[in-house]
């Protein structure tokens, strides 16, 4: 990150007419970003805001911090230095508070995901070929904890290797129970590992041409689904 610009130089304070902020050197390095300068009939100058013509800012000439007067040469009309210093230095602090806040908030939560494939006769689904599910496993140390022998989630998509439409299931079914097995789903992903763990927190949906289904499947963690879960 940017650390936040330094004091300003009282020696550079001159802003030119129709000048951009941006383009004013408030000591060195500091300058205040998205803002105009533009002369008025009463020689005075608006600090405005792009876009934002009702939302602007009348500058009179002001003596600056260090009790020298602001310059008010042929297109000088008041803008003080240390008007600008202030502004540009509370919107470095304001984005800086910003970030640690937000790196604090994430800095605790950790994230895995791993890729799987898996593929197996499942004649209650189909009868023409077999069933191949594409997915992954996640877990989320805030939402979906899990370790290498149990929790997590695994996110799946699964087709009838056959490449036709499953035999056992209607397009746009959904549910938790799919036909001739018991509510719930045993883990893809453990069972690859050799590790048998079943679901009752699972989710299934068969798109419209009843070629594929999508599934999401939240595993116990020490017994325990997580609150994400729980409308499953």
């Amino acid at each position: 990150m940017a650390a936040c610009p330094q004091p300003f130089r009282p020696s550079e304070r001159a802003a030119t007419k129709g000048q951009t902020v941006s383009q004013i050197r408030i000591g060195v390095g500091y300058v205040v970003p998205g803002y105009s300068y533009v002369s008025n009939t009463q020689g005075n100058g608006t600090l405005r805001t792009p876009g934002r013509p009702g939302r602007s800012r009348v500058l009179r000439e002001e003596v600056a911090s260090d009790g020298a007067q602001t310059t008010d040469g042929d297109d000088m009309h008041g803008m003080t230095v240390a008007r600008l210093a202030r502004l540009a230095g509370a919107m470095c602090a304001a984005v800086a508070l910003m970030a640690v806040g937000s790196a604090a908030a994430s800095a605790h939560v950790v994230k895995t995901k791993e890729p799987f494939t898996i593929t197996y006769a499942w004649a209650s689904i189909t009868t023409e070929g077999e069933v191949m599910c594409t997915g992954y496993h996640e877990t989320n140390s805030k939402k979906f904890p899990g370790n290498a022998t149990e929790g997590g989630r695994d996110r799946e998509t699964c087709v009838d290797t056959s490449g036709g439409a499953f035999t056992g299931l209607k397009g746009l079914e959904e549910g938790n129970t799919f036909p001739g097995n018991p509510p719930g789903y045993e883990s893809d992903w453990f069972y690859l590992k050799g590790i048998q763990i079943d679901s009752i927190k699972n989710h299934f949906k068969v798109s419209r041409n009843d070629r594929k289904f999508r599934q999401i499947v939240y595993i116990p963690l020490e017994g325990k689904y997580p609150p994400i879960a729980e409308s499953l």
